[in-house]
C-alpha cells in the first residue's frame, strides 16, 4: 500500500529551499560597497542583488509550487536542447511549395528539333548567304572552312552538327568552275552526315561548258547530280555561248545557226532535275556577244536566243515536272567584258500537281 507524502512535507521543502535562497543572497557580495572610494548613488544602490545560476533556478523552483520539476530534470532539458538545436529555416523548407523551389535551367537539346534548327538559322542571320568553292580551296571535315560556322557550333559536337546542317540548308554553293574534284570533296564532306546530301537546297555552277559529245551531256543536271543534290530547290547556271549553239565540225561553230528547242531539250536532259519533287527555280545565264547577238534588233534577239530557252524550260516543266511553270522571266544584264552581255531566262515552278488526277 503506497503512502502519499502530507502537505506539510512539500511545505517544509519550499521553507528549505526559501532558507538556502536567502543564505546564498547574504553570503553574496554586497552591492553597496565601493572598491575605488567612490559614493553610490541612489541608481546603483536600487539595482537588483546579482544571483547566481543555482539560487535563480531554486527561485523559480520556489515560485512555482509543489508541482515544479526539480533541478537535475531542468537541467538535463538544458543540456538536450544544447545538444539538438532547433533548425527552423530547414524545417521551412521542407514544408515549402513545389512552385517556389529553384529548378535546374534545361538545355537547348531539350527542345523540338524544328525550333533548334529555327534557333541555329536565327543565330546565322549576319553570315553571308552564299558561298564560292574553287578548286584551290580545302575543305575540312570539322569546320567547313575556317570562319564559316558561328560559335555556337562548337559547344558540343551534336550541336555542330546541327549547326553545319542549317547553314547548308539557308546558304546558296556557288562553285567557281566546272571542277570535279572540288565536287568531290564537297560530296565528301556531306556524307559524314545522315543527311548532308539532302540539306543542300541552293546550288550555283559559273562558268559551265557543256561538252559537245553525245554521251556527255550537262552532267550537273544528271542522276549523279540529282544523286549528290537530292533536296535541292534552286539551281543557277552560267553558259557560255557555246552551249546554245550548233557545232559543225569538231573545232568550228556556226554563230548564225543556234540550236533549237528540240535540240537544246535533247542535249540539256533537263527532264530528271525537273521531274525532282523538291525542285522549283531554275535560272540559266548565257553570255553572248554584242556584235552577233545584234543587241539593236529585239525581234532578232528573242528569235535566236531568248524564245527556245523560253520553249525548252516550258515543255520541259510542263511534261517531266506535271506542273506548270508559275512565271518564266528574261533579262539582260551586262558583264565585265563590255563587248559581252548576260541573258538570264528564269523559270519558277508551281505547286505540283496530283499524279491521279
Amino acid at each position: 500500500m503506497s503512502r502519499t507524502k502530507p502537505a506539510h512535507t512539500a511545505t517544509r521543502k519550499s521553507a528549505r529551499v526559501a532558507d538556502e535562497v536567502a543564505r546564498a543572497s547574504r553570503k553574496a557580495p554586497s552591492t553597496t560597497a565601493t572598491t575605488t572610494g567612490v559614493p553610490i548613488t541612489k541608481a546603483s544602490a536600487r539595482s537588483k542583488p546579482t544571483m547566481c545560476k543555482s539560487a535563480r533556478l531554486a527561485a523559480n523552483i520556489s515560485r512555482a509550487g509543489p508541482n515544479a520539476p526539480s533541478a537535475k530534470t531542468i537541467a538535463s532539458r538544458n543540456s538536450a536542447k544544447a545538444k539538438h538545436p532547433r533548425n527552423r529555416r530547414h524545417r521551412s523548407d521542407q514544408h515549402r511549395p513545389e512552385a517556389q523551389q529553384p529548378t535546374e535551367p534545361e538545355s537547348i537539346i531539350s527542345l523540338p528539333q524544328e525550333l533548334r534548327d529555327m534557333i541555329w538559322t536565327y543565330v546565322m542571320s549576319d553570315l553571308p548567304t552564299r558561298f564560292t568553292l574553287t578548286p584551290d580551296m580545302p575543305i575540312h571535315s570539322m569546320t567547313f572552312y575556317p570562319a564559316v560556322l558561328p560559335d555556337v557550333a562548337f559547344v558540343s559536337c551534336s550541336i555542330r552538327v546541327e549547326v553545319i546542317l542549317a547553314w547548308l540548308r539557308r546558304t546558296r554553293i556557288i562553285f567557281g568552275q566546272d571542277d570535279d574534284t572540288t565536287c568531290f570533296m564537297f560530296r565528301e564532306f556531306l556524307d559524314q552526315f545522315e543527311n548532308g546530301r539532302e540539306s543542300v537546297r541552293m546550288v550555283t555552277i559559273n562558268a559551265m561548258e557543256i561538252p559537245r559529245d553525245e554521251w556527255y551531256v550537262y552532267h550537273r543536271t544528271s542522276p549523279w547530280f540529282l544523286e549528290t543534290f537530292s533536296g535541292l530547290t534552286s539551281l543557277t547556271i552560267m553558259l557560255n555561248i557555246n552551249n546554245l549553239l550548233k557545232p559543225i565540225e569538231e573545232t568550228t561553230l556556226e554563230l548564225k545557226h543556234p540550236r533549237t528547242s528540240a535540240e537544246l531539250k535533247e542535249s540539256w536532259h533537263l527532264g530528271p532535275l525537273f521531274a525532282s519533287p523538291n525542285f522549283r527555280t531554275l535560272s540559266i545565264g548565257v553570255e553572248v556577244d554584242v556584235t552577233d547577238w545584234l543587241i539593236d534588233h529585239p525581234e532578232v534577239q528573242n528569235e535566236r536566243w531568248v524564245t527556245p530557252l523560253m520553249d525548252v524550260l516550258q515543255d520541259v516543266a510542263e511534261k517531266e515536272a506535271k506542273r506548270k511553270p508559275e512565271f518564266i522571266r528574261v533579262w539582260v544584264k551586262p558583264c565585265p567584258n563590255p563587248f559581252y552581255k548576260m541573258i538570264w531566262v528564269e523559270c519558277v515552278l508551281g505547286r505540283r500537281q496530283d499524279p491521279s488526277a
